[in-house]
């Protein structure tokens, strides 16, 4: 399944697609966004800006996420206006100090570099650099996509909302998704199951939690997507 959301990540744009998913991942780690993208606004270098408990340590932060797409190399890192390198700095040099709200001052300061690819070998040195000569102003992260695709697994689909028997139909959906006349019948399964449905369509319970309900429509979104990805990928615009 971590293969299966890695490479679903590798085909999402920066905007409107990437950069929709995060907050709804951060919001299952019990995180708060305080700020989310938007267009033609200047954020400093900030993309997404959350406040909560970290999972590692529990200790409350202020995390700022830098928003990428694709692999990070050298061209990527520092050689345009919109470079990693550069939106690093802004956030250090402008958002750190004229940006954070009164009430999030003492909070501890984690900046985050998310992109759906990864940290190229050549640009790894960069990186590390770059953490070490500003470690003392906040504490640095790189979520490549295989490190989204884990934090999805494990908030998103954990075991009590995305069981194993859903998880077969997903991949037996995607196991067929290249088919013309697949009649997607493992993706229904898998909706039903999460919205409480029997398999002819009734309601089988109501669930009056508002917060769980939410929680499933999050997992029927994401699979709906991974299986349109994966269908545009092997060619079969039909099934996506």
């Amino acid at each position: 399944m971590r293969l299966i959301l890695a490479q679903y990540l590798r085909t999402l744009k920066e905007r409107d697609e990437f950069d929709r998913l995060l907050p709804d991942i951060l919001l299952a780690m019990g995180y708060v966004a305080i700020s989310k993208p938007q267009t033609s606004i200047r954020q400093y270098g900030v993309d997404l800006a959350a406040v909560g408990t970290s999972p590692e340590d529990g200790i409350q932060e202020l995390l700022l996420l830098v928003i990428k797409r694709g692999d990070i190399g050298r061209s990527e890192w520092d050689s345009r206006p919109q470079s990693v390198r550069q939106s690093l700095n802004e956030v250090l040099d402008v958002y750190l100090t004229s940006h954070v709200e009164p009430a999030h001052e003492k909070l501890r300061r984690r900046i985050v570099l998310a992109t759906t690819g990864d940290l190229k070998q050549d640009t790894q040195i960069n990186w590390d650099g770059y953490v070490k000569e500003h470690v003392s102003r906040a504490i640095f992260a790189f979520w490549g996509g295989d490190r989204i695709a884990t934090l999805i697994e494990q908030y998103m689909l954990n075991e009590h909302i995305f069981s194993s028997e859903d998880r077969a139909h997903l991949r037996k959906a995607l196991a067929l998704a290249g088919e013309l006349d697949y009649d997607q019948k493992d993706l229904y399964r898998l909706f039903h199951h999460q919205l409480n449905f029997t398999e002819e369509g009734v309601l089988a319970g109501k669930n009056d939690d508002s917060q769980d309900l939410l929680k499933v429509l999050r997992v029927i979104n994401l699979a709906a997507q991974v299986f349109s990805r994966w269908s545009e990928d092997e060619g079969n615009l039909k099934q996506a």
